[in-house]
């Protein structure tokens, strides 16, 4: 009998060890259903892609109202990487932005990229695409 509560006590207790080990995707504007892609597989060595996730992902006007899309990199690797960012817009035409990223191990960035296209024209006929290499 006092087997069977052990055992029951443990298993609740393993629960509890579990809550709050989910994660989630960042949402992009104003409730937009725009979720951040997994990054592609890396080439290996100091420049390698799989070291990096795309942790949340926003775009906004811009102070001078063109819009600007705000990605936040983290470096999950025990080294120093780099790569290059790469976000691509498209709505009547497309416009592709990038940017290096150079991380330490474990450190997380914010990077922000402006189009030639405005928030409105993009939130009618607009999508979006990440890379990172």
């Amino acid at each position: 009998m006092q087997r069977r509560e052990l055992l029951r006590g443990a298993g609740v207790a393993g629960i509890g060890l579990l809550a709050g080990c989910t994660s989630s995707t960042g949402t992009g504007g104003d409730g937009g259903n725009y979720h951040a892609p997994e990054p592609p597989s890396g080439s290996g060595g100091g420049n390698d892609a799989k070291a990096f996730r795309i942790e949340t992902f926003d775009y906004n006007a811009g102070a001078s109202g063109p819009l600007e899309v705000s990605v936040t990199v983290t470096n999950e690797d025990a080294t120093k990487r780099s790569g290059t960012l790469t976000v691509t817009v498209t709505t009547e035409t497309t416009e592709t932005r990038s940017t290096g990223v150079k991380l330490a191990a474990g450190e997380s960035k914010q990077y922000t990229l402006t189009f030639d296209v405005t928030v409105a024209t993009f939130e009618q006929k607009g999508s979006m695409n990440f890379s990172l290499a």
